[in-house]
């Protein structure tokens, strides 16, 4: 072959653009990894159920992260925490963005067609937290457990209105599940997070409001609020006694999830790093300790066990939103 110094460069040209095309991908060392801090999404306002866990754990899981790594964390609210999620599922898959989402952001709402993601276009790392959350109402409002709450709800159709956080959320669908076995009219009220709920009940503008257990342990132990039912299959300590709906006979239990994703795409030798920390963070005696405190429940979940129960969450939401009428 005779080469002219056409060729040559073209030559050249071709075997630059492929050194630059196989390095273009590359991530760093993952034994350098982290060398900035890693940006945490938490995709809720900060003070609420979300955060705390998250701040709670944030330097514990520092404590395992190699090279000093640092967690820098971000509230991104709104919408249910789609907003916060939505950052997450279009940031760069290098492993220096992770988000913490709730069940509501991943196995509800994308359901409703308002996300550019769908359940399965966020990678989860982990599940870290369960929570329970509570049907919770004034300390002298007119009934003090399920039964007597039952009869009233029963007898005043559309005059019992609740607070949720976000509509169709998952406390929202629960609840809507409950009426339509239990045959009872009562409103959903929907807020931006909890603790506007909080307010406004304890304000009277609504007569009841679904709270998550961490949330609600101060103001049941200072007697402003009582607990009328469990929504879901987790029983913290300080109320063991109050029912759940399974366990009233009803086919209702709400799944409350803190969970961490990351980008599809995001490089495996991070992502083992990422669930590495958290993992030993979990297992550590003095943020155990901690949790018990603030009444925080650990929950460790693999990616594997983590993604199953998603999807199982998701099948079983997609029906009841059906029942909704909120999606064919």
């Amino acid at each position: 072959m005779k080469w002219n110094r056409l060729t040559v460069w073209i030559a050249v040209l071709a075997g630059v653009l492929a050194v630059a095309g196989c390095s273009g991908g590359k991530t760093e060392d993952a034994g350098k990894y982290p060398s900035k801090p890693i940006t945490w999404v938490v995709a809720y306002p900060a003070g609420g159920a979300p955060d705390l866990p998250a701040r709670t754990l944030q330097p514990y899981v520092e404590k395992y992260l190699p090279n000093n790594g640092k967690l820098s964390i971000v509230n991104k609210g709104g919408s249910g925490g789609t907003i916060g999620m939505t950052e997450v599922f279009k940031a760069k898959p290098d492993g220096y963005t992770i988000g913490t989402a709730a069940a509501a952001a991943i196995t509800n709402l994308p359901l409703l067609g308002d996300t550019p993601y769908q359940y399965d276009e966020l990678e989860p790392l982990l599940n870290y937290v369960k929570a329970a959350q509570f049907l919770v109402v004034p300390a002298d409002a007119p009934y003090d457990n399920f039964d007597e709450w039952l009869a009233y709800a029963s007898e005043h159709p559309e005059e019992f209105t609740y607070g949720v956080a976000g509509n169709a959320n998952a406390q929202h669908v629960a609840m809507e599940n409950f009426a339509n076995q239990a045959d009872v009219q009562i409103r959903a009220i929907t807020y931006k997070g909890e603790n506007e709920i909080l307010t406004n009940l304890l304000g009277k503008q609504i007569k009841g409001g679904i709270l998550n257990h961490a949330l609600a342990y101060e103001h049941v132990k200072a007697g402003t609020l009582k607990l009328i039912v469990n929504i879901t299959g987790v029983k913290p300590d300080y109320a063991a006694d109050i029912p759940t709906f399974k366990e009233l006979g009803y086919d209702v239990e709400a799944n409350f999830f803190n969970g961490l994703f990351v980008p599809l795409e995001t490089p495996e030798e991070l992502k083992t790093i990422l669930q590495d920390a958290f993992k030993q963070a979990l297992e550590d005696p003095e943020l155990l300790a901690k949790f018990e405190e603030l009444q925080l429940i650990p929950s460790y979940l693999g990616p594997e066990e983590f993604k199953q129960e998603i999807e199982r969450d998701t099948e079983s939401n997609r029906e009841t939103l059906k029942m909704m009428g909120l999606i064919q």
